[in-house]
């Protein structure tokens, strides 16, 4: 499945805001998304991860919308070395090679992002250096705060 950003022109305006229709007392004040991440086949999980943490956020940080438009940004990467535990106790793993979790106040700030030509002449230049975009997969999420020790 591509990456390919839809023009938010062409999305339907109702998928944009939380899902607060549903009595479920979801966050009003801002939403996850969700990518996962598959390496760019011929390099390896150590230089997947280097180049990602280091030269990709830096740069996909530096965009303005991307700037203006998220609260956060974080990636998780695969712990190779803990996958055969986790499916020695019976549990299967993904077959990607991390996430990248964008928050932001609304979809639409997210999906900006996306539609910018800052993002499709910077950013997915970047992307094909070190991930397979067709493998990746997107998550829109609405927050439900179930434990919070902070």
């Amino acid at each position: 499945m591509a990456l390919i950003p839809i023009p938010i022109t062409d999305m339907p305006h109702q998928h944009h805001s939380t899902n607060l229709s549903s009595g479920i007392p979801f966050r009003k004040d801002r939403v996850r998304f969700i990518l996962l991440v598959k390496r760019k086949e011929g390099i390896t999980n150590e230089e997947f991860s280097e180049y990602w943490a280091n030269s990709h956020a830096r740069l996909f940080s530096s965009v303005p919308i991307v700037k203006q438009n998220l609260l956060k940004y974080e990636q998780a990467h695969t712990n190779e070395q803990t996958i055969p535990l986790i499916n020695s106790i019976g549990f299967p793993t993904a077959k990607w090679d991390g996430i990248a979790v964008l928050e932001a106040t609304s979809y639409d700030k997210i999906l900006a992002i996306f539609d910018s030509e800052e993002y499709k002449n910077i950013v997915i230049p970047d992307e094909l250096k070190f991930s397979d975009r067709d493998a990746g997969l997107a998550l829109p999420l609405d927050l439900l705060e179930v434990i919070n020790h902070n």
